[in-house]
C-alpha cells in the first residue's frame, strides 16, 4: 500500500522551511521528499490519489527549486507537469472536482514558471543532488561562482587587456578540453569584436547561446560563497603585490579551494577521487569566516605541497585555463601568467619532472612557511603550454570520460569511493553507446605555424624577407615544421587533401615530405578502438544465444547487460533505479 499521505505531509514540511527562508531545513525537507518519491512512486500513476500526491510534491519542490536559482529544473518540472495535467484531461476518468483541484496546482506551477528565467546563462553540471558541493548542508543556491578566482581569469581572457569582470573573450584554443565548446563573450565586448571571431554577423541563436564559460550555477551555497571569497581578498592583494607577505595557512588554502574548484567545474582537470574527497574535507574544516580566523587556526593541513611558476613578458593571446589531463597527482595546471604543479605528498625525485617542468624541491610550498615562486620566460611558458595542449590527445577516451564523470557526481553525492567494478561496468556500457574512439587528428603549433604564415605574407607584400625560425616571438624550430608537416600528411592520407591544401606551409610540406604515396587517401585497414572491441566480445559473452541471434536476425529489445536490470539499483551507487540513473545513457 503506498503512503500518499507521508508524501503530502513531507511536501507540507518543505513549503514550510521555504516559507521560513531556512535554507538548512528545506534542503533536508528536499530531500527526505526525494527518498519518499523514489518509494512511493512507479513508472505509472494509476490512481487519484497517486496523481494528487505527485502534483502536491512536484509544487513543494519547484518552489524548493525556485527559491535556490535551479532555473531549468523548475522548468523541466513545470513542462513535465502541464504535459501530464493535459493527458489527464483527455483520457483520465478523473471527475470534475477532481480535474479542478489537481488544475489548481498546475496554475500555481504556472505562476513560478513565468516569473524564473527559462535557461541559466552560466555553466551548470548535471549533479545527483542540490546540496553545496563543499559545506554538502545547505542548498547550492549561488549563481555566478567562479572556480578559478576572476583576479586570475578576467586578465587572462579580456579583450582589451583591462582585465575586468563582463570583457572576457574565450574560444576554445583557450581550454585543453577536445569536446568542450569554449566560445563566450562577455556583455561589454563590442559586437565587431565578436564578429571578427565569429567571422560573420552577430545572430540572435549566437546571443541565445553564448553560456560563460566562467561561472558556474548551482555549485555552492551563498554561505561558502562568502567564505571563498575571505580567502580570494587576501591572495589578490599578494599576488597583485599590494601585501609583500601573506600567511602560509591562507595562501595554502587558496590554492588547494582553487585546485578542487577546477575538478568539480570540470575544468581540464579530473582529480583522483582519493585526492578530491578528503580534499573537500580539509576545506570546509577549515576555511572558516573570517582571514583572523583562518590565519590564528592551528589545526593540520594535510600533505600538499605545489610549485609557483611566474612568467614575465607574456603577450597577448599568451594566457589560458589549461590542465594536465593525468588522473593522479601531480596535478599541472596553468592559469594567467602562472604554471602550477600540485603534489598530494611529499614528491618523489622522479615526480618532481613533468615534461619539461623541473620543480627544485627548495621551492615546494605548503602550510608552514611563507609562499615562493620561480620567475620563468615566455618561451618556457609556451614550452610548457605545448605540452598541455599535445598531451591532451593522449588521454582522449570520451567514452571512458563520460562514465567517469557520472560516478564521480555519484561519488560526491555519497561522500565515498565507488567500488572499481561498478565504474568499469559503467565504462563498458558507455563503450557501447558511444562510437568506436576515432584517431584524433591534430596539428601541432598550429596557432604558432599559422601566424608566421601571416608575418611571412606581410613580409613579401612590403618586398622583405621573413624566416620564422628567427622569430623569437614564436619559438618555432625546425622539429616543430617537420612535425606540423607530417601532421599535414597524416591529414591528406586521412581524406581531407583538399583542407590540408589550403592551410599554412602546405607547399613547403610537399617539399619536405616528396612521395606521393604520403600524400594519398589511405586503403588500408585500420583496426577500430580495441578497448570498444574487447567491451563487444564482453558482452557477447554475457549473452543467451538467443539473444544474439535477435541482436543479428530479428529485434533488439531484449538484449541487456547482465546483472543490471532496469529496475535493479544502478553499480555507481546512487541510490536510484538503474534506469532513472546512469540507465540514461543508454
Amino acid at each position: 500500500m503506498k503512503d500518499y499521505p507521508k508524501v503530502i505531509e513531507l511536501s507540507k514540511a518543505l513549503h514550510k522551511a521555504v516559507d521560513l527562508k531556512d535554507t538548512l531545513a528545506m534542503a533536508d525537507a528536499f530531500e527526505a521528499l526525494d527518498n519518499a518519491y523514489k518509494e512511493e512512486f512507479g513508472d505509472n500513476l494509476e490512481s487519484y490519489e497517486a496523481f494528487h500526491a505527485y502534483f502536491v510534491m512536484m509544487y513543494a519542490g519547484t518552489r524548493y527549486l525556485a527559491f535556490n536559482n535551479f532555473y531549468e529544473s523548475v522548468q523541466n518540472n513545470c513542462t513535465e507537469i502541464q504535459e501530464r495535467y493535459d493527458s489527464c484531461c483527455k483520457y483520465s476518468k478523473f471527475n470534475k472536482q477532481q480535474l479542478e483541484e489537481i488544475g489548481e496546482i498546475v496554475k500555481k506551477l504556472d505562476e513560478i514558471s513565468h516569473s524564473t528565467p527559462t535557461k541559466h546563462k552560466n555553466l551548470t553540471i548535471p549533479r545527483h543532488d542540490t546540496r553545496c558541493c563543499l559545506c554538502r548542508k545547505n542548498p547550492a543556491n549561488k549563481t555566478g561562482s567562479h572556480m578559478v578566482p576572476n583576479f586570475l581569469t578576467h586578465p587572462t581572457f579580456s579583450f582589451d587587456g583591462r582585465g575586468k569582470r563582463f570583457r572576457e573573450a574565450l574560444d576554445h584554443s583557450f581550454m585543453n578540453d577536445l569536446k568542450r565548446f569554449c566560445s563566450y563573450y562577455g556583455a561589454e565586448v563590442p559586437p565587431e569584436r565578436i564578429e571578427l571571431a565569429l567571422g560573420r554577423q552577430i545572430t540572435d541563436e549566437d546571443i541565445e547561446n553564448n553560456i560563460n564559460q566562467l561561472e558556474y550555477d548551482n555549485e555552492f551555497c551563498s554561505d561558502c560563497e562568502k567564505r571563498f571569497g575571505v580567502l580570494e581578498s587576501a591572495y589578490s592583494a599578494y599576488y597583485n603585490r599590494q601585501n609583500k607577505t601573506i600567511s602560509p595557512r591562507v595562501s595554502y588554502l587558496f590554492w588547494m579551494s582553487v585546485i578542487w574548484r577546477m575538478a568539480i567545474g570540470r575544468m581540464s582537470i579530473f582529480m583522483d577521487v582519493e585526492d578530491e574527497l578528503p580534499l573537500r574535507w580539509m576545506l570546509n574544516d577549515n576555511i572558516l569566516d573570517t582571514l583572523n580566523a583562518i590565519e590564528a587556526s592551528d589545526t593540520d593541513l594535510g600533505t600538499w605541497k605545489y610549485a609557483i611558476f611566474r612568467a614575465e613578458g607574456l603577450k597577448e593571446g599568451d594566457k589560458g585555463i589549461l590542465g594536465y589531463r593525468k588522473e593522479s597527482s601531480p596535478y599541472v595546471v596553468m592559469y594567467n601568467d602562472l604554471v602550477m604543479v600540485f603534489y598530494h605528498k611529499e614528491p618523489s625525485d622522479d615526480e618532481l619532472i613533468i615534461g619539461p617542468i623541473n620543480v627544485d624541491r627548495k621551492y615546494l610550498n605548503d602550510w608552514h612557511q611563507q609562499e615562493k615562486e620561480t620567475i620563468v620566460n615566455r618561451r618556457w611558458f609556451w614550452d610548457v603550454r605545448d605540452w598541455i595542449d599535445e598531451t591532451s590527445y593522449d588521454y582522449y577516451d570520451p567514452a571512458r570520460e563520460q562514465a567517469l564523470l557520472v560516478t564521480r557526481e555519484g561519488e560526491r553525492h555519497l561522500d565515498k569511493p565507488i567500488p572499481d567494478d561498478g565504474k568499469d561496468l559503467l565504462i563498458k556500457a558507455r563503450r557501447l553507446v558511444v562510437k568506436p574512439k576515432q584517431k584524433v587528428l591534430r596539428l601541432r603549433k598550429l596557432s604558432r605555424i599559422a601566424c608566421a604564415d601571416f608575418r611571412r605574407k606581410e613580409a613579401e607584400k612590403r618586398g622583405e624577407k621573413y624566416d620564422p625560425l628567427a622569430d623569437e616571438e614564436l619559438f618555432l624550430s625546425e622539429n616543430d615544421f617537420r612535425q606540423y608537416y607530417e601532421d599535414l600528411a597524416q591529414m591528406a592520407q586521412n581524406g581531407n587533401l583538399k583542407a590540408a591544401q589550403h592551410m599554412p606551409f602546405y607547399n613547403e610540406a610537399r617539399k619536405a615530405i616528396p612521395d606521393n604515396k604520403a600524400w594519398k587517401e589511405s586503403t588500408t585497414y585500420e583496426p577500430s578502438d580495441p578497448e570498444y572491441d574487447e567491451t563487444l566480445d564482453w558482452l557477447l559473452d554475457q549473452m543467451h544465444p538467443n539473444e544474439i541471434a535477435e541482436l543479428l536476425f530479428g529485434s533488439q529489445e531484449s538484449i541487456r547487460m547482465n546483472k543490471i536490470g532496469r529496475n535493479e539499483p544502478c553499480p555507481c551507487g546512487s541510490g536510484k533505479k538503474y534506469k532513472n540513473c546512469c540507465g540514461k545513457w543508454s
